[in-house]
């Protein structure tokens, strides 16, 4: 029995009501305080509560913010309010630096006051370990010398976030308490005398938007070209279309790789079709198994939990879906099998 994976995929993006604020920290003269600069400042509007634009690290372009010492940066937000909206931001933290540092949203700031947080998590750089310290909390393990994703979905309506690093689910808690109010007012970056810690690409989009834009974005900033951002691309030339990355557990349009297939093993009996999936991109997309004796005739198999299909929430890691596809031989001498991902 042979078998044969293929990845297809179809569709086109909507068009969105709200357009996604981006930062890549490129546009700024390297080693300039980005007090003052755009819709940056220091804390309490204190110049040396600012940080420097830096190329030590950087997750795309050249440039990236220094976050150290008595760094205290905000970036004010105008109209981030109503309905589900996700920010999103790249992390690097040097295996060298020490100390503790901060990434925090508030709904609600002004210079001096008042100040009224929704989301504070603690870098530990002495024990390696990322720390909500809202609601019920949440810890999950520090990745260092690496360029790492902080994700955070808000729901205004509902009153609620989760908080996602790394890819891995951290936290779930309200976003004000009563005292605050609904919205996003800025974010902050917040030293606490520790060594350098440095942040790129900043995305903050509404949800009424394309999950898949909001999920592109960051990867590319400032860019708009189909040919790069749109479902079908492949910027990186791995194969794989950027629509597939997004499905896929670690898939990234800019990091070449295969390691992210789905596998396929077989027995004396049955076609074993193996992958894993980010379970938030089960909305938008249409996710289906198909197989055949040939490469013309295909029968669809829906991914949904089934006689054919087992899926296993947070497997292996909290907000990945592990899929297994069992197709049995039957008369078949071969059995063609593949994934293909659409928009609607």
């Amino acid at each position: 029995m042979k078998t044969l994976l293929q990845l297809g995929l179809a569709g086109v993006l909507p068009l969105t009501s709200h357009a996604a604020i981006t930062e890549d920290f490129d546009s700024y003269v390297l080693g300039s305080n980005l007090h003052g600069q755009g819709s940056w400042k220091g804390w309490d509007n204190i110049p040396g509560a600012g940080a420097l634009v830096a190329d030590a690290h950087a997750s795309s372009g050249t440039q990236a913010v220094n976050i150290t010492r008595a760094s205290d940066l905000v970036r004010v937000f105008s109209g981030v309010a109503g309905g589900k909206w996700t920010l999103s931001i790249k992390q690097y933290i040097p295996s060298t630096s020490t100390g503790d540092t901060y990434f925090l949203l508030l709904n609600q700031y002004n210079d001096l006051g008042p100040y009224n947080w929704s989301v504070q998590i603690q870098n530990n750089m002495g024990t390696g370990k990322v720390i909500s310290d809202m609601g019920d909390g949440g810890t999950l393990d520090m990745v260092k010398d690496a360029w790492v994703e902080y994700r955070i979905e808000i729901d205004f309506a509902d009153n609620t976030v989760k908080e996602y690093y790394n890819n891995q689910f951290l936290n779930t808690h309200a976003w004000q308490d009563g005292t605050g109010l609904n919205e996003l007012a800025v974010i902050d970056l917040y030293a606490n005398n520790a060594d350098p810690v440095y942040y790129d690409d900043l995305n903050v989009a509404a949800a009424t938007s394309d999950p898949f834009t909001a999920w592109i974005g960051p990867f590319f900033p400032g860019i708009t070209d189909p040919m790069v951002i749109g479902e079908a691309a492949d910027p990186d030339h791995d194969g794989l279309s950027n629509l597939m990355e997004y499905v896929l557990q670690d898939g990234d349009p800019t990091l070449s790789s295969t390691a992210i297939l789905p596998t396929a093993s077989i027995t004396a009996t049955a076609l074993r079709f193996t992958f894993h999936r980010r379970a938030s991109t089960i909305t938008g997309t249409t996710q289906t198994f198909q197989y055949g004796s040939n490469l013309r005739d295909w029968t669809d198999v829906p991914i949904t939990n089934g006689s054919l299909v087992t899926i296993t929430a947070d497997t292996p890691i909290l907000g990945i879906d592990e899929v297994v596809v069992t197709v049995p031989q039957a008369a078949n001498t071969k059995l063609f099998g593949r994934f293909k991902v659409t928009k609607p």
